[in-house]
């Protein structure tokens, strides 16, 4: 039999479930994103007098007392962002210790321009680019001070240098230990991370540039 509507009705209500889900991913979003830009990717100068760049100079400066931020850019790349949210749930029960398996972390390019993994591409920060002779294997390489990932910096030419701060998913970290040796991690860890607080992933979408 048939009953009249019914299509529609569950066709409704499943836009309504996903409008929703929509809903509930935005808390994981950064804190000063702006919702009010539609474009799929925006560069964002921030003001050196907001909350925001002194937030950031703060983190910039513990430790390392000799840098100073000149400018800072907010990249807002809805497609890899998105993608960073799908690994996070795909890992984990997404609730309010969540924010306890994320970090914001320091990435240095080097030679590569950091353009190169937010601008244009949907993938982000790339295994396939990542370079296999690293202390730790191939993997990507984030610091939680500034000073450490400052060796890696790129520089532009004319004094200044440039460094990526990323919204990392940490989840399960395997510490390794100062001459222990390294291993794989298992299926239920996320990173490495070492006594000089430098974090390692394998593999894409589980940071955001």
């Amino acid at each position: 039999f048939n009953v009249t509507g019914c299509t529609d009705d569950l066709k409704a209500f499943k836009a309504f479930l996903s409008g929703v889900g929509e809903q509930d991913k935005k808390y994981l979003f950064p804190k000063y994103w702006d919702f009010s830009i539609v474009d799929t990717y925006s560069e964002i100068t921030v003001d050196p007098s907001s909350e925001e760049f002194k937030e950031i100079c703060e983190l910039f400066n513990n430790g390392f007392d000799n840098g100073q931020v000149s400018k800072l850019t907010r990249i807002q790349n809805n497609t890899l962002f998105r993608n960073y949210i799908d690994t996070i749930y795909s890992r984990t029960v997404v609730g309010p210790d969540l924010l306890k398996n994320r970090k914001m972390l320091f990435h240095g390019t080097r030679m590569n321009k950091p353009s190169s993994i937010f601008k244009h591409s949907d993938i982000g920060f790339d295994m396939e680019k990542a370079n296999s002779t690293s202390k730790y294997g191939k993997g990507l390489y984030f610091a939680a001070s500034a000073s450490y990932s400052h060796q890696y910096t790129h520089t532009t030419g004319f004094g200044t240098y440039q460094m990526l701060l990323a919204d990392v998913y940490i989840g399960v970290s395997h510490y390794k230990r100062p001459g222990a040796s390294f291993r794989v991690l298992t299926a239920d860890q996320d990173s490495l991370h070492t006594h000089e607080n430098v974090f390692v992933l394998f593999q894409n979408s589980q940071s955001y540039p």
